[in-house]
């Protein structure tokens, strides 16, 4: 869906314009449409301004208006235009005598339900469109929400009277009582309440009743995992109340080999010894079933273990900015050859054209020591240190000096 652009051209500003910008833009403007300033402007003009500036100056507006357009806002209250232009300024212009309005009257709102939505890697690197299916409560079409189909029927509870609480008296001592205030048992708290003859049969008396809605859910290019989708007014509908929003809520799934941070994507290779010596030319799967070469052109690069080279624009898209890509970050796990996969004439080769020490010769006349595989789990526990043997020493001669009545009083004579 295309950004709409409606508020921003009010203002002159861009739709990636900072809040400075449309707070400066705003001022430039309001001095010069306000009607009480310059004779001649037009109010209406001033108005649109003012609301222009009220929804785009709140982030919580901008970002609805930014994905619905004005049609997402139609259930908020605006300020009126003089009140906006007075808090900015600090004081409105006398003489005007015009009544402020003050914001529309807003029912309370219904509790918002969280829905995950489980995407992978690919569905946020292409963007992808889900059918969501959910059930809902939704006013009763038979009864209007009352709860009665019978136009005479009594929608007052007789219990509370209609107040939704009722009194009742607890003891708190012996002789003393206390009357506190609970909710109705019989309405809920709803004051409403109707006669079981009068039930409607659609609701049974619910007001409500289920319905099945399917949304249609856009996951954009470079979404991120944990990401909300709002929904305004798909939850539950409840009498006299404005139902709640349907927050769709992205679970990413791990991928095969991509590691995401933000709009980067990270990828481990192994390659030989001889590879990130001599070069290399690999292949990677990217998306869209496509492959990615990358190559090392011999005496280009040494590769060394846990070495992490950069592939420009070849991450992920950043949200909002489609066509710009992160980078692909590729870290090398450099795998060493065997002893038996290389003889000593090779060793030979190699050592004449690298550069260091040349291949030292069997000594005949000094003592030389083997070196071994170390594995950890062939140490044995019984094995101790000198400090160790030290201590243990130490224990045993204070428990012979105990033994012959070391520690007790002194030798009486």
């Amino acid at each position: 869906m295309a950004r709409e652009r409606k508020y921003y051209n009010i203002l002159g500003v861009q739709p990636n314009a900072s809040s400075e910008e449309i707070r400066k833009a705003y001022k430039q403007q309001a001095l010069k449409l306000h009607p009480d300033r310059n004779h001649g402007a037009d109010p209406e003009k001033f108005k649109e301004l003012s609301h222009a500036y009220e929804v785009l100056s709140d982030d919580e507006k901008r970002k609805i208006y930014d994905q619905y357009g004005e049609e997402g806002l139609k259930d908020d209250g605006m300020e009126d235009a003089d009140d906006i232009f007075s808090a900015f300024f600090g004081g409105g212009f006398g003489g005007s005598g015009r009544k402020r309005r003050s914001k529309k009257a807003q029912k309370q709102k219904g509790e918002p339900h969280m829905h995950p939505l489980h995407v992978t890697l690919e569905d946020m690197y292409n963007g992808k469109r889900f059918l969501f299916a959910l059930n809902k409560n939704v006013i009763c079409q038979t009864c209007n929400g009352k709860g009665t189909d019978n136009p005479e029927a009594s929608v007052t509870c007789q219990t509370c009277d209609g107040n939704g609480v009722v009194l009742k008296t607890k003891r708190i001592a012996a002789t003393m009582v206390q009357q506190v205030q609970v909710v109705c048992h019989d309405c809920h708290g709803t004051g409403s309440g109707v006669d079981e003859a009068d039930l409607c049969e659609t609701c049974v008396g619910e007001k409500v009743s289920e319905q099945k809605k399917v949304l249609e859910v856009h996951v954009d290019k470079g979404m991120m995992n944990g990401q909300k989708i709002t929904f305004r007014g798909e939850s539950d509908h409840e009498p006299d109340m404005d139902p709640g929003d349907v927050i769709i809520v992205l679970k990413q799934s791990q991928h095969r080999y991509f590691k995401r941070d933000g709009s980067h994507l990270y990828y481990e290779k192994k390659i030989t010894l001889k590879e990130a010596i001599c070069g290399f030319q690999i292949e990677i799967p990217h998306f869209n079933n496509r492959i990615l070469t990358v190559r090392s052109n011999p005496g280009e690069n040494i590769i060394k273990e846990g070495l992490v080279l950069k592939v420009s624009e070849e991450g992920m898209p950043v949200y909002g900015k489609p066509y710009v890509k992160g980078h692909l970050y590729i870290k090398f796990d450099v795998q060493y050859p065997l002893p038996s996969q290389i003889s000593l004439a090779q060793l030979k080769t190699i050592a004449t054209a690298l550069p260091g020490p040349t291949i030292p010769s069997q000594s005949t006349t000094t003592e030389t020591s083997k070196l071994n595989p170390f594995d950890p789990h062939e140490i044995d526990p019984a094995t101790r240190t000198d400090k160790e043997a030290y201590e243990d020493d130490d224990d045993d001669s204070h428990e012979h000096h105990r033994s012959r009545g070391g520690g007790g009083g002194g030798v009486q004579c």
